[in-house]
C-alpha cells in the first residue's frame, strides 16, 4: 500500500473465488469502517482482506502494510514593536497544517517586559496538544523578533516672565526639565544679553541613557517673545 499522511483512503480488494472481501485493521493507528479506512495517527498500519469462505472455498486473508508519514505542521510567530517603557503588546502568530478535530493551537511568549532595554528578543511559539496529536506532526517552528525601540525623552519647559534689556540670560529663563537623566544645551547660552526685541531660544536635550533614549534628539523651540517680549532700552540720559 506504500506511504500516505493522515486521512482517509478507499480500500479495494477481490477474491478469485467471487466471494465477498471485508477488511480488518490487524495494527497500527487505524479505523476501518466498510471500505473506508480512516488513519488516525503517524506510524505502521496493517490492513487485512478477509474472505470468510463457503462451502466450496475455505476462508483466506491478504494482509497490506502502510506507512503513514508525519503531517507536516508549520507554526509561525509574527514579529512586533513596542518603545522602551511601554506595554509588551499582545503576540500573535500562525498555526498551519493541523487536522480538523486535534485541536492543537500556539501561545507565543518573549522574554522581554517594558523594563527591558531597547533592541530585539525573540518571540518563541508553544503548542498546546490537548489531545495528545502532535506525535503526529512533522513541526515547523519559527520565531518571530520583538522590537523595542529606544524612547524620545520629554522636555518640560515652563513659560517664564518677561526680562528688562540687560539682563543676562540664566536659569530663570534657561530652565527646561526633563523626567529622565541628562543635559540640557541653550541656544543662546546662559549669559547671554540679548538686544531689545524677540529672539528664539532653543534648547537640546542629551540623555544619559543612549541605549534605551534618543540621543540628542528632542529638541523644544519657542519664541523668546514669550519669555523676553518685555526686553526694553533704558532711556539715554539726555543732561
Amino acid at each position: 500500500m506504500g506511504n500516505c499522511a493522515v486521512g482517509r483512503l478507499t480500500l479495494a480488494a477481490s477474491a478469485s473465488s467471487g466471494l465477498s472481501v471485508s477488511f480488518s485493521v490487524i495494527s497500527g493507528p487505524a479505523t476501518v469502517s466498510g471500505n473506508t479506512l480512516t488513519i488516525t495517527g503517524a506510524g505502521t498500519v496493517v490492513v487485512a482482506a478477509n474472505q470468510s469462505g463457503n462451502s466450496t472455498y475455505g476462508p483466506a486473508q491478504a494482509t497490506q502494510k502502510l506507512t503513514v508519514n508525519q503531517a507536516q505542521l508549520t507554526v509561525t510567530a509574527n514579529n512586533a514593536s513596542m518603545t522602551y517603557g511601554g506595554i509588551v503588546p499582545t503576540l500573535s502568530g500562525t498555526v498551519t497544517g493541523v487536522v480538523a478535530g486535534d485541536g492543537i493551537t500556539a501561545s507565543y511568549f518573549t522574554q522581554a517586559s517594558s523594563t527591558s532595554t531597547a533592541g530585539n528578543y525573540p518571540i518563541v511559539a508553544t503548542l498546546n496538544d490537548p489531545n495528545g496529536k502532535l506525535g503526529n506532526y512533522a513541526v515547523i517552528n519559527t520565531s518571530g523578533t520583538l522590537t523595542i525601540g529606544k524612547a524620545t525623552p520629554a522636555v518640560s519647559w515652563a513659560t517664564s516672565a518677561s526680562i528688562p534689556y540687560g539682563t543676562a540670560l540664566g536659569s530663570s529663563q534657561l530652565n527646561a526639565t526633563s523626567t529622565v537623566a541628562g543635559s540640557f544645551s541653550y541656544s543662546p547660552s546662559a549669559g547671554t544679553v540679548l538686544t531689545a526685541g524677540s529672539h528664539n531660544i532653543s534648547v537640546n536635550f542629551t540623555p544619559t541613557d543612549a541605549t534605551d533614549y534618543q540621543q540628542g534628539s528632542t529638541e523644544a523651540k519657542r519664541l523668546a517673545l514669550n519669555r523676553v517680549a518685555g526686553i526694553f532700552e533704558a532711556p539715554k540720559d539726555k543732561s
